[in-house]
């Protein structure tokens, strides 16, 4: 299955020689992460998104469709990769089509992956 591939472009990030502490780097991530949480609870309230999906979810299954750079890390993230796919297959829009594999991923999940 492609999915055991475990691609994706969060990996560099993850990676020891990528500076996360950057402080433009934090200001535009953060920003952005809260951002993408008040667009997704907007749509929750309005019933538009699967309650079973968190803005962690989103962040890590859009850098899965593009693939790491040569050389670089992915094993903090390979465990969303099945959940992941399948979100994408069932679509955001509540109701939920099907139940996803594991658990919502938070941001705080991606910090410690």
């Amino acid at each position: 299955m492609a999915a055991n591939e475990r691609i994706g472009a969060l990996c560099p990030m993850l990676a020891k020689n990528f500076d996360q502490d950057h402080p433009d780097l934090f200001v535009a991530r953060e920003r952005l992460m809260e951002l993408v949480g008040q667009m997704m609870q907007r749509a929750r309230e309005a019933g538009q998104l699967r309650p079973d999906v968190e803005s962690g979810d989103l962040m890590v299954a859009v850098s899965q469709l593009t693939r790491p750079l040569p050389g670089t890390e992915c094993e903090g993230i390979d465990r969303f990769v099945h959940r992941h796919l399948q979100m994408f297959l069932d679509g955001l829009r509540a109701p939920a089509r099907s139940v996803l594999p594991g658990s919502a991923v938070t941001v705080e999940d991606i910090r410690r992956a």
